[in-house]
């Protein structure tokens, strides 16, 4: 089963990584607060480590940097960073060089909506993608 990990439990992730939960995902969470969520594990960043893809729902970029000094040291190659919050673009592309330097990747993936809209499961993700990871339409028709 894939591992996941959430970082940020505030008022969008709380409600982001619930929903996670109640679809089943198997959750690692970790929050600056120690906030947890009921039906996963909260763990330090160094609990994070096991996990095949990281969730950061994150106000800004100096909050990413503070996750991401300690959470890059950790990663095993292969994991997948998934930033969610309002991120500057410089500084998520530094991120995205450090962790592919890491055997790593990242993804720039912010939502738009509300926390209703969060609670709801209905945000809007708009999701950048390095170009090593574009791949070739399938076509759906002959």
């Amino acid at each position: 089963m894939t591992q996941v990990g959430f970082v940020g439990l505030g008022m969008m992730g709380r409600p982001m990584a619930g929903n996670l939960v109640a679809k089943g995902v198997s959750l690692r969470t970790h929050d600056a607060a120690d906030q947890a969520i009921e039906g996963a594990e909260a763990v330090g960043l160094d609990g994070l480590a096991a996990c095949d893809t990281i969730i950061l729902m994150l106000p800004d970029s100096p909050a990413v940097a503070a996750v991401m000094e300690g959470l890059l040291p950790v990663l095993r190659p292969g994991a997948l960073v998934i930033d969610m919050g309002s991120s500057v673009p410089a500084e998520t592309r530094r991120w995205a060089a450090a962790l592919e330097a890491h055997g790593c990747a990242m993804l720039d993936a912010p939502v738009s909506g509300s926390v209703p809209k969060a609670r709801a499961g209905t945000l809007a993700i708009m999701v950048g993608v390095p170009p090593p990871m574009w791949r070739a339409p399938t076509p759906c028709c002959g």
